[in-house]
């Protein structure tokens, strides 16, 4: 019998170094996303990266969008099972058109 983690894999650039970067994930990000099909969150220099099990909702992803900026950052990537499907590369949308 195979045990599955019930919660997403945390990992942070220089986690050794800034430990409060997987604890802003676990202590503020998680309790709100907990229930969601999330494999893995990983915070690059304040970028969410979110694997997500299979393709989220559009409620899933406002979920993880609005949990993040409570932390106050902005921008976040999204895949399924590490294909892309939603890349912030340059920060939020600016809505110009």
């Amino acid at each position: 019998m195979t045990v599955v983690e019930a919660r997403p894999a945390l990992s942070a650039y220089r986690e050794d170094e800034e430990p409060w970067r997987i604890e802003r994930l676990r202590d503020e990000l998680l309790p709100f996303i907990s229930s969601l099909p999330i494999l893995a969150l990983h915070d690059h220099k304040g970028c969410l990266s979110v694997n997500w099990a299979h393709c989220p909702t559009t409620i899933d992803l406002w979920l993880v969008i609005s949990a993040w900026e409570q932390c106050n950052e902005y921008n976040s990537n999204h895949y399924v099972e590490g294909r892309v499907i939603i890349e912030d590369e340059d920060g939020p949308p600016t809505w110009e058109f």
